[in-house]
């Protein structure tokens, strides 16, 4: 962060975040400060109480910057942690469950769910293989998922409140046990993108029957044998298509998938003689 702020025209700024021991909580052992002195020879003081509208800016700035760099998010369901991202898209490897210490656990060991949350339209891109889940990860408010990875990003258990979008481009989104997107009122799979849907998830209404579903490229939907998901629109390569029941192609699986209304409007051949 020191380095960003030197850059961001703050050369002689000392940054620093003071950790103290606290009483475990719901955001850990630790309590935390940032401190910061704008001037040689200034002692350090809390950055709540020295720094200007102008410094906060940049130090806001150097805090992105330094956050937007890639790598794991952990969030902790022994406290039924909650990852906010506060209207700010953020982009990470793979979610993984931790304990208090920070060391990976299994989130499926009877602990509470973990949440992505943002009062807020803001998009949680994964880029990783997905290498920690499943995961019990519910989605609520405005939040939506983006994975761009290269394995398999399994959700089970929890059923996502969110009216946020659902988006693959990459690897393989399965939804499993239960981990349907009900309020989810737009669905896009694209380049080399899978979105798997567990039978129990297509049976309880995996999405909206208000969402309009996008597919690309090679992307497909896999639906089990026998079962049938409903949505509203469906566009396919980017064109509009007509209502009616898709099974093949890009729908794999065995299922189908039912559109209700045409985003394509009919054209008639009006004959003059």
């Amino acid at each position: 962060i020191s380095s960003e702020l030197m850059q961001l025209d703050m050369p002689k700024i000392q940054f620093v975040c003071e950790f103290s021991a606290q009483q475990p909580q719901e955001n850990g052992l630790d309590a935390v400060r940032f401190l910061m002195s704008a001037n040689v020879g200034e002692s350090l003081r809390p950055l709540s109480k020295v720094a200007s509208g102008g410094e906060l800016a940049r130090i806001m700035r150097a805090m992105k910057n330094v956050l937007a760099a890639e790598g794991d998010v952990g969030i902790n369901p022994v406290w039924a942690g909650t990852l906010d991202l506060n209207g700010f898209d953020q982009t990470a490897r793979d979610l993984m469950a931790v304990d208090a210490y920070g060391l990976p656990i299994s989130d499926n060991a009877g602990y509470s769910d973990m949440y992505v949350t943002s009062a807020t339209t803001a998009t949680l891109k994964l880029t990783g293989a997905g290498t920690y889940s499943p995961h019990n990860l519910n989605f609520r408010g405005a939040a939506s998922l983006h994975y761009a990875g290269t394995g398999r990003l399994a959700l089970t258990n929890t059923a996502s409140t969110t009216t946020g979008s659902l988006t693959v481009s990459g690897g393989e989104v399965a939804l499993l046990a239960g981990a349907t997107w009900a309020n989810c009122t737009n669905v896009v799979v694209s380049g080399s993108g899978k979105l798997t849907l567990d039978a129990g998830v297509a049976a309880k209404g995996a999405f909206s029957r208000e969402a309009t579903v996008s597919v690309s490229d090679e992307g497909t939907i896999a639906i089990p044998a026998g079962e049938t998901v409903v949505v509203k629109y469906l566009w396919r390569d980017g064109e509009p298509t007509f209502h009616g029941r898709y099974s093949d192609g890009f729908v794999t699986g065995g299922g189908t998938l039912r559109v209700r209304k045409s985003s394509r409007k009919a054209g008639f051949l009006l004959l003059i003689k």
